[in-house]
């Protein structure tokens, strides 16, 4: 079984190899070859999310990225549902995204090498994007969205190479005028050559400042970004970008966990609570790449935590309704616990995807729906209550959304719980727990938040609520915990 925590450079290698195929597979069909070792997917088949994804609601592997990316009906529709925020699609529709950004990245590069940015003109430094308008056939809006990324990506990097551009071409001009009577060539020739090599050199320079504007803008609102998150993709192991609601929803759910929490926690200092400043403490010399990222989200998290707890103080609140931060051991404890609740939530929305292909007799959760279109993480407000909630899946009868009708609304809570080790009445204290916060949060009355969503500004009423435990972790408290949520009227399941 893999670690849990996937290394950060283990899914980069995945991202870049990704991007390699693309980027060689256009270059190639730049040549005029033809690409056949892909797997084959008819053109009228219906789209069945498990050709493409595993059980954990994943891409199969590389090739069925440039796979869902060449089959125009497919891939419109997987935009679709993304643009609804439908799960899977939205997650998928991230990682083509993420294929598309680091192929570009990687055709910059390409077209950066030495020999074309001293001389753009020579065969085969052509700026061209026909091949990788071939490889992503057909037209619709996410056609153009994937092809607008991928030409991102490529002006993103292009925008880091362009600084040498300029000094490449007076290195140019220098060498190739003292190199002219050994070459045997005449002044004017080599002044000639050097000219058209200048131009070349303006030309893509030219290219790179349009872009510019762009990149830094990227780059400004990313490191902005991680200055004050708690959590990234790359520390999830994720091989896709995070939507702003999914950190969101990562973000309240790892904050949660950490109120609970053992470990030591750190004191701030009369100095540090008065000032607002706190220094950074320095980063231990034998992380790996995985855990300087930790560190850095850590070092977020410490500045936030003083920040929260110095206005409290300030505000004369006699105690405090957040702890100080935790150690940084503690911490990436913590950070590993998440880890495996994020991986046994994809675990449980891999039984949901297989769901929505099955009819509604052969389902084990959805089976009061017709038709269920799914969301994962989808922003939540309530009746009566202040703050936005997240369920971890809501689904809605896609059969129920006529007019006229009341949707049907389901919505799913995952927990990892072990209750092997405990007694009978602490296990009754956590599921009790666990069906209150359900309840509270994600069931009655709710308004859905996510544009684009079917129910978007729309108050609904939950026709059910779900919870999910792991089945390995139960001892032998299953039927007690089956009475509980029966007794509540939440529907409990096992994976």
């Amino acid at each position: 079984m893999p670690p849990l925590w996937l290394s950060v450079l283990s899914e980069f290698a995945r991202a870049l190899r990704l991007g390699l195929v693309l980027s060689a597979v256009a270059l190639a069909a730049g040549c005029g070859t033809t690409q056949s070792a892909l797997p084959f997917v008819p053109a009228d088949a219906p789209l069945r999310f498990s050709t493409y994804l595993n059980s954990h609601g994943e891409l199969r592997g590389e090739d069925w990225a440039l796979v869902l990316m060449g089959h125009p009906a497919h891939r419109e529709q997987v935009f679709l549902q993304a643009r609804q925020g439908l799960f899977p699609a939205s997650e998928a529709w991230f990682y083509l995204e993420a294929v598309c950004r680091g192929a570009g990245a990687i055709m910059a590069q390409e077209h950066a090498r030495t020999q074309c940015t001293m001389f753009p003109g020579e065969a085969g430094c052509e700026f061209n994007w026909q091949p990788v308008s071939a490889l992503i056939p057909g037209t619709g809006p996410g056609r153009d969205r994937l092809t607008d990324v991928y030409k991102q990506g490529y002006d993103e990097r292009w925008e880091q190479l362009r600084r040498g551009f300029q000094l490449r071409s007076e290195i140019v001009r220098a060498g190739t005028l003292m190199a002219a009577p050994l070459l045997g060539r005449t002044p004017a020739a080599a002044e000639g050559r050097t000219t058209a090599a200048e131009s070349g050199a303006s030309v893509a320079e030219g290219r790179a400042l349009s872009a510019e504007s762009r990149a830094l803008a990227a780059e400004s609102e990313v490191a902005g970004a991680r200055a004050t998150s708690l959590l990234s993709a790359e520390s999830l192991g994720l091989g896709r970008a995070l939507s702003a609601e999914e950190a969101s929803a990562l973000e309240s759910r790892l904050l949660e966990l950490e109120a609970e929490a053992p470990g030591k926690r750190e004191a701030f200092s009369s100095a540090e609570l008065r000032n607002g400043t706190l220094t950074p403490r320095p980063k231990p010399s034998d992380l790996n790449a995985e855990g300087s990222l930790r560190w850095d989200e850590f070092e977020a998290y410490r500045q936030r935590r003083l920040q929260e707890v110095r206005s409290q103080k300030l505000g004369g609140a006699n105690s405090l309704s957040v702890k100080p931060p935790l150690r940084w051991e503690a911490y990436r404890d913590l950070l590993n616990h998440f880890q495996r609740c994020y991986q046994f939530e994809s675990r449980v929305g891999g039984t949901l995807l297989q769901e929505l292909e099955q009819s509604a007799g052969s389902r084990r959760v959805l089976t009061g729906s017709r038709q269920p279109l799914l969301a994962r993480h989808v922003g939540t407000t309530k009746v009566g209550q202040e703050g936005v909630h997240y369920p971890d899946y809501l689904a809605v009868d896609e059969a129920t959304l006529k007019e006229g009708s009341v949707p049907r609304v389901e919505t799913v809570s995952v927990k990892m719980r072990n209750f092997s080790k405990l007694s009978e009445s602490e296990v009754r204290d956590l599921v009790q727990a666990d069906l209150q916060e359900a309840m509270n949060k994600y069931g009655g009355r709710l308004e859905v938040r996510r544009p684009g969503h079917p129910l978007y500004g729309r108050t609904v009423q939950v026709s059910q609520i779900h919870l999910a435990y792991s089945e390995q972790s139960l001892g032998t408290w299953r039927a007690l915990i089956e009475k509980l949520c029966q007794q509540a009227r939440v529907k409990v399941h096992f994976e």
